[in-house]
């Protein structure tokens, strides 16, 4: 269970069947909610950077259709993550997904759909001035781009694609994945972000440095040595490690 999680469920079970979009939090219950909040952001970057790495290791290897999965999986992950350093926490009642502010005196909105659409519509809301909301991939909303990407790998595709390259990996195929990944690590203008000859891994990529910018604005720090290790560890292709990526987990 998620930290933030736990202090909403402790905090709405404090006022027995009371509706939980009439609960207000308290300054002291908004402190320790925001605290939870920023753990969880931590662990939900750990898990993106870490599914992000083992999309380079598949695209190294031409495995294409699961490097999408992964992609996309961690744009969820850092979307969410995003939200929580903005005090935004994605909660559950009841199986019913909720948006709660960690500010004193704010109480749950409801939300619907998934988890992952209630995450990606906060963010679209709550962090409504990102440059990764900025432009569109071809023309379609970048995370609806992403999502169809996704679902057309886990519903619709009756085959996996591999040996054959999909569209949007086309360049990493040629160039390399090495290569382009240093380039989107280093790529501050977003040129590459919403080409969609790119955005698949791009996108991901920015989005996480998006995501590591907002994290060191809050705490002043990146990821634990022992986290930034273990994804250093896991960043890597035929050529070897790919260090460009732990420096950016652990820079502050």
């Amino acid at each position: 269970m998620h930290r933030a999680q736990a202090v909403a469920t402790g905090v709405l079970s404090a006022h027995g069947a009371q509706a939980a979009n009439t609960v207000a939090l308290t300054a002291a219950e908004a402190r320790t909610f925001a605290n939870a909040l920023v753990q969880d952001a931590r662990d939900g970057i750990y898990s993106a950077a870490f599914s992000v790495c083992e999309a380079v290791q598949g695209l190294d290897r031409q495995v294409f259709t699961w490097s999408t999965v992964k992609l996309y999986y961690s744009v969820f992950y850092l979307a969410r993550a995003s939200l929580s350093l903005s005090r935004v926490g994605l909660i559950y009642v009841k199986q019913t997904p909720y948006t709660w502010v960690a500010a004193p005196g704010s109480t749950p909105k409801k939300s619907s759909g998934t988890t992952h659409k209630a995450a990606l519509a906060a963010f679209a809301v709550h962090r409504a001035s990102s440059p990764l909301l900025s432009q569109l991939i071809g023309a379609t909303d970048p995370f609806d781009w992403l999502v169809s990407l996704r679902e057309a790998v886990n519903y619709r595709l009756p085959k996996f694609s591999e040996p054959d390259v999909p569209d949007h990996f086309k360049f990493v195929a040629r160039f390399g994945v090495r290569r382009l990944l240093s380039e989107y690590l280093a790529d501050d203008s977003h040129q590459y972000t919403f080409d969609p000859d790119h955005a698949m891994l791009a996108f991901p990529v920015a989005t996480l440095r998006e995501t590591m910018a907002q994290l060191r604005t809050v705490t002043g720090a990146g990821l634990s040595l022992s986290d930034c290790s273990v994804i250093g560890g896991q960043c890597f292709d035929r050529q070897g490690p790919i260090a460009e990526m732990r420096k950016l987990l652990s820079r502050p």
